[in-house]
This record gives C-alpha cells, structure tokens and sequence, in this order.
C-alpha cells in the first residue's frame, strides 16, 4: 500500500510524506540494512519464486530524493 499526505502547503510549493507498506514474505533485521542499495535483494534463493532486480526500493529512494 502506498500513502501520500500532505504536510505543508504554501504557494509556490508542497511537503509531501510518502509512506509504503509492503505485506511481503518479511526480512531478518540484516536484511533491512541491505534494502535500499541497488542490486541487493533480501535472499537472492528467492529470486526465481518471486521474480525482480532488486532495484525497485533503491529506484523509488532515488525517485522521491
């Protein structure tokens, strides 16, 4: 799921918040350290089952920086 509000406007601009919520196969803390880098996914064994680069999260980081 994924949430925008709103936390400031004025006229000439907007602060946003974005919050996503993922209801996934869950991740060990170690895990969670490595998630925003690119190229990195959580286990790579489940690669094949669940598809994906591993560039999605550091992809969207780099979208809202």
């Amino acid at each position: 799921m994924v949430r925008t509000d709103v936390l400031e406007r004025d006229a000439d601009s907007v602060l946003l918040r974005f919050t996503v919520q993922d209801s996934g196969i869950g991740m060990i803390e170690e895990q969670m350290q490595r998630l925003l880098l690119p190229f990195t996914q959580a286990d790579n064994s489940f690669t094949g089952r669940f598809g994906g680069s591993g560039l999605g999260l550091a992809n969207s980081q780099q979208l809202v920086e």
